[in-house]
């Protein structure tokens, strides 16, 4: 997903404008996740679960300035051993990041994410569970007005993805989830999301 591919230098001039960012989540619907009544749903062999999340996306290219976004992200999973899931995503980006380079003003932007991971997660008490994540994600994303600058204004790439997370929460069914994960991560380049989001 290296977008400076297509061309072999450009320098980092001029003011760097980044639109602010506004982190959106429901506090209403995490506080639920403490008061709702216990079900089925704990992490046991068979159980299904969704998941919601918003992500703070950053970009990092050594050709390029640091771009931040935000995006949400759609989760659905299964387990089936008790502290083994297997979780799939799909999530589109919600905010875009602006820049100026040279002279032109380059809006950087996540169009689309999806990706099939392995969850291990043991818990550690009625409250908090901690987990590790690993699978293979593709990230396709996009940069506007960067034709002008000789760069490619979108790119589709895919590889491994890691991170880590904790569940938070006394109720069985419904869980406050923070999370650091790297989506994609090259020689040249770095693509990680630091999320918050609620684990149904």
């Amino acid at each position: 997903m290296n977008l400076s591919a297509e061309r072999s230098e450009i320098t980092k001039k001029g003011e760097i404008a980044v639109k602010g960012q506004s982190l959106i989540l429901p506090v209403s619907v995490l506080i639920l996740g403490f008061f709702y009544g216990p079900s089925a749903l704990a992490g046991t062999d068979g159980d299904f679960y969704t998941g919601i999340q918003y992500s703070t996306t950053k970009y990092e290219d050594d050709d390029l300035p640091e771009f931040e976004t935000g995006a949400g992200i759609f989760r659905f999973g299964k387990f089936y051993e008790d502290y083994l899931a297997f979780e799939g995503r799909a999530g589109v980006g919600l905010e875009d990041d602006s820049k100026f380079i040279i002279s032109t003003d380059v809006e950087f932007e996540v169009d689309s994410l999806y990706g099939v991971y392995v969850i291990a997660q043991p818990d550690l008490n009625d409250w908090l569970s901690f987990y590790g994540i690993a699978g293979f994600s593709v990230v396709d994303v996009s940069l506007a007005n960067a034709d002008a600058l000789g760069l490619s204004t979108s790119a589709d790439e895919s590889g491994l993805s890691y991170g880590v997370g904790v569940d938070l929460g006394k109720s069985e069914r419904i869980k406050i989830n923070i999370e650091y994960m790297i989506y994609l991560s090259e020689d040249d380049f770095e693509f990680e999301a630091v999320s918050f989001g609620v684990r149904f």
